[in-house]
């Protein structure tokens, strides 16, 4: 059966899921289990990479960043499969599926003998990855995603990340919102860290650019957030699950 590992893979809800916590147009975001991610990878090794990803992966010489590497790409091949106008491609596998990236945004392109065919400008795609979780998003929009474990950050991390206007921002959506249980001032540091670097994953323009150079217009969890970079205004979605807060950022039209 052509499509016997991918739907094999794809159906084991265990421990990849798809999250649809995010009220965003033309957004798909899959989730999943580093460890299981990478035990079917290197079980399927040659099913699944391709030469160029083999040569990017081999580049890599610490164990966790290969790991994260390895979970990575296979999971933007099986969120690659779910896009509705791919879905049913019978010539596509994860072998045919190329994920690149080189500290910049995956740029994905699909090989059907000798014909290669980049989709990333009808499909933007961003992953990030915390412990032993990795998540991956696609949009036809720029888009950004940034993935953490909800903690309570040190004071000094916390106050570098925490601006005037971050905290009054967020005083003002306590005050309107008081019975959300989520507005929690020990967690908005953190919550705020993953907009913030969503939204420059989403200007691609990598992560040097100092956080403070993104400002907090106004603040929800479960919500519309927005925030401003470069005079570029941005929407920013952020909810909480199992311990974990993801934030995902699009331009605003």
């Amino acid at each position: 059966m052509k499509y016997r590992l991918e739907e094999k893979l794809s159906s084991d809800k265990n421990w990849v899921v798809e999250s649809p916590f995010f009220n965003i147009e033309d957004c798909r975001i899959l989730s999943g289990a580093i460890p299981n991610l990478v035990s079917e990878g290197e079980k399927y090794f040659d099913l699944i990479y391709t030469t160029n990803e083999i040569v990017e992966i081999d580049r890599i010489k610490n164990v966790s960043r290969r790991n994260e590497k390895l979970a990575g790409k296979l999971l933007l091949k099986m969120l690659v499969l779910q896009i509705p106008e791919l879905r049913n491609a019978s010539y596509l596998n994860f072998n045919n599926i190329e994920v690149l990236s080189n500290n910049t945004a995956p740029k994905i392109s699909f090989t059907t003998g000798k014909k290669i065919k980049e989709f990333t400008p009808q499909y933007y795609f961003s992953l990030s990855h915390t412990e032993n979780v990795v998540t991956a998003a696609c949009s036809k929009k720029q888009i950004g995603i940034d993935l953490e474990r909800l903690k309570v950050l040190d004071k000094d991390v916390a106050e570098s990340i925490v601006d005037n206007n971050a905290l009054k921002v967020f005083r003002e959506s306590l005050s309107q919102n008081k019975s959300d249980p989520q507005l929690n001032m020990d967690y908005f540091p953190i919550i705020l860290f993953t907009q913030k670097e969503a939204v420059l994953k989403c200007a691609e323009t990598g992560l040097t650019n100092d956080l403070a150079d993104v400002i907090l217009k106004t603040f929800r969890i479960n919500g519309k957030t927005r925030m401003e970079f470069k005079e570029d205004l941005y929407l920013v979605h952020s909810s909480i699950l199992n311990n974990y807060i993801y934030s995902v950022s699009i331009p605003t039209e």
